[in-house]
């Protein structure tokens, strides 16, 4: 890969130590200069490139950034709220201190520094978790669990996120069916068509007469995965279209014993 100066890359997961450091640079400036592991390339110098504040990182570390798309985001979203759930399940059961927004996978990533993340799966500030609540309830026993309510406040707070995690489980689910009823898209010699089995193909054939034969690699004519007739496809003659039906179709062509399709109504 070629890094090239004013373009932003993501630092490999694999050098980043558990207390989020990477290359000498603590764990509290990696948060504070380069949010979700990504820098920017300020300059190149022989075997290091220069990223911010005096910082440099070998090269061989970066990773491109990957296009954000609905579905690589919620797929990012659901492994931020099961660490989410982790750190909530240890507050619960293992007597661990709330940290804020400090220990929080979703604010580390989405939070800019100026109380926004709009981009975050939580959103509002965690206040529909019953983040409030608890931080209220908690506040003079530093965040922790020391009795049956603030116990139960720490209980809805990892359930909402447990709900939030799952409906994206759900959506990311029902879009792989989805995409799995597209399929893929037609290539014709190495060059995409633009056209996805499943859609509805409407081939039209000119200049033809009764008699003419027109090759099997002519004639088209896509199944959808779809149920009903409308899945059958549709060809144009020269006095109009065929209809869906594959006996109205059978009206106006016949195929040859060699595959190849012979007009034979006008």
């Amino acid at each position: 890969m070629q890094i090239e100066v004013g373009k932003k890359y993501r630092i490999n997961e694999k050098h980043i130590e558990n207390d989020g450091s990477c290359y000498g640079i603590n764990g509290d400036r990696m948060k504070e200069l380069f949010p979700g592991n990504i820098v920017e390339v300020l300059g190149i110098f022989g075997p290091t490139v220069d990223i911010a504040d005096g910082y440099w990182l070998p090269p061989r570390i970066l990773l491109p950034l990957e296009e954000v798309t609905e579905g690589t985001k919620r797929q990012k979203d659901i492994r931020l709220l099961k660490e989410s759930e982790k750190k909530w399940a240890g507050i619960v059961y293992d007597g661990k201190r709330d940290g804020g927004a400090v220990d929080c996978p979703c604010c580390n990533e989405y939070n800019t520094g100026d109380g926004e993340s709009g981009d975050c799966p939580i959103g509002g500030g965690c206040m529909k978790i019953g983040y409030g609540d608890w931080c209220n309830y908690t506040y003079d026993k530093v965040y922790t669990v020391f009795d049956s309510w603030s116990e139960e406040l720490a209980l809805n707070v990892l359930s909402s996120i447990g709900d939030i995690r799952r409906r994206l489980e759900k959506e990311e689910q029902d879009n792989k069916e989805k995409d799995s009823l597209e399929c893929y898209e037609y290539v014709v010699n190495g060059k995409p068509t633009g056209i996805r089995v499943g859609e509805y193909l409407r081939l039209e054939i000119g200049n033809v007469e009764s008699g003419d034969v027109i090759p099997c690699s002519t004639l088209i004519t896509l199944d959808s995965p779809y149920s009903g007739h409308r899945g059958r496809g549709c060809v144009g003659t020269p006095t109009g279209f065929a209809s869906d039906w594959p006996d109205v179709l059978m009206e106006h062509f016949k195929r040859n014993d060699d595959g190849s399709i012979k007009v034979c109504v006008y």
